[in-house]
């Protein structure tokens, strides 16, 4: 993750495998040029929540294919969608973005969420997806918070407590699937 303004360079390197249908994960963190140490960080279940595609992404009347890659809508994602397949499939993604800096929305009650994430699988595929990223919540006084994250679906999403994320840091993203049960993060 890389930070905003007079902030440094953070890195994550999380290793992530499965073994009888459960991950198992050692973490890495440089937050401000120093490491931070392991026994500070924390991976925190979060919840589940009932979340997915809209059946209806993909192709609709009146949209155009680009290439090979369909324009989709999703009710509950937005951004670019690369679909591939075969030899030709993704395997590792690597992102910058910055977290959610929030305003309250006027008629929307509090809390309000916004997340800002990478990763693959979860378009086609709806038994696996490898993501991480970012969510900020902002209360009803306007006051925020950010937390990172990470998630190996269908298994539980993790909050990474002990790293430090504010509204409007820069953050990078880097995740590789090394084969069909195993990543880095």
């Amino acid at each position: 993750m890389m930070w905003s303004a007079a902030r440094s360079l953070l890195v994550v390197s999380l290793i992530a495998s499965t073994a009888c249908a459960k991950l198992s994960f050692t973490a890495t963190v440089e937050q401000d040029g120093q490491e931070v140490e392991a026994s500070d960080l924390v991976f925190v279940p979060i919840p589940p929540l009932t979340h997915g595609r809209s059946p209806s992404s993909g192709l609709s009347p009146g949209q155009e294919r680009r290439g090979k890659d369909p324009v989709s809508y999703s009710s509950n994602w937005c951004g670019a969608s690369q679909h591939s397949t075969g030899s030709d499939e993704v395997s590792n993604i690597f992102s910058f973005f910055t977290a959610p800096d929030l305003r309250l929305r006027p008629q929307i009650p509090a809390p309000q969420f916004a997340a800002a994430w990478v990763g693959i699988d979860g378009a086609e595929c709806k038994t696996a997806l490898l993501q991480a990223g970012v969510t900020t919540i902002v209360n009803s006084n306007g006051g925020q918070s950010a937390s990172a994250w990470w998630e190996w679906y269908p298994e539980a999403a993790y909050t990474i407590d002990g790293l430090r994320v504010n509204p409007g840091d820069w953050m990078s993203v880097n995740i590789t699937a090394t084969d069909s049960s195993s990543a880095t993060v």
